[in-house]
């Protein structure tokens, strides 16, 4: 599996996956396969980023939002 793949980023620069540990400080809303809420904890939160390509996802979904959020100003 290559870094990509693994949500890191294969130069010098930061990983996907830590840029995603810092911006990801909880939620709301998140349900379990049963409807279950998911409580945030650190341990949940490093399951979530092991997923192949979950943190560049939530990476570019956040500076997505951000980009919406100054064209909205």
């Amino acid at each position: 599996m290559s870094a990509a793949e693994r949500g890191e980023d294969s130069g010098e620069g930061i990983s996907d996956q830590s840029i995603a540990a810092e911006i990801l400080v909880g939620w709301d809303g998140i349900v379990d396969g049963d409807g279950e809420p998911v409580p945030f904890s650190n341990a949940v939160k490093a399951q979530l980023l092991d997923v192949s390509m979950m943190a560049g996802s939530l990476v570019a979904a956040y500076f997505e939002s951000l980009v919406e959020q100054k064209r909205k100003n």
